[in-house]
């Protein structure tokens, strides 16, 4: 089985929502950093498959991600956003403005790398879902959408990137 297949086969839910602690510790002794990077970059993989490599790397060594893959990253981070390749918006951001585990991948580990991808987004009307407490669900007219978390994305990376200097 391929790691694509295997990332796959065990998807987003498991790996990070049900936090099948196994599994994802199986898949980095198993396939290692270079085998992960390598699909998370690979263009021809399915980005499904190259979302989840490219988390599994974050969590694991954020270090591993060399400078010149960031551009990349993020545009597949903006993709995996876009077509909503994670179900819940939960893992991006919530409506308060808290970022979620993938938003704080975008955000810590590729940071302006990513404005250009996000900004992108800005006119994306695509509503999303959220599920959990009343915060974490609130609902403000319209429905939260796409552009939305691009928008909480981009000022969490300028802020982080003022908060640098």
């Amino acid at each position: 089985m391929t790691l694509a297949q295997k990332l796959l086969d065990l998807g987003y839910l498991n790996l990070f929502q049900r936090l099948d602690h196994d599994a994802l510790e199986a898949v980095w002794r198993d396939d290692g950093r270079d085998a992960l990077l390598a699909l998370a970059l690979d263009p021809e993989a399915e980005a499904l498959a190259r979302f989840l490599a490219a988390e599994i790397a974050f969590i694991k060594d954020p270090s591993s991600v060399p400078e010149d893959a960031k551009a990349a990253l993020a545009e597949l981070y903006a993709k995996a956003l876009k077509k909503r390749l994670v179900r819940m918006a939960n893992d991006w951001t919530l409506p308060d403005g808290a970022v979620g585990q993938a938003g704080e991948h975008v955000v810590k580990h590729l940071g302006a790398a990513a404005l250009e991808a996000l900004s992108n987004l800005l006119d994306d009307d695509t509503t999303v879902v959220y599920q959990g407490s009343q915060e974490a669900t609130f609902d403000h007219p319209g429905g939260f959408r796409i552009k939305d978390i691009a928008a909480v994305l981009i000022e969490a990376i300028r802020r982080k990137a003022k908060e640098e200097r």
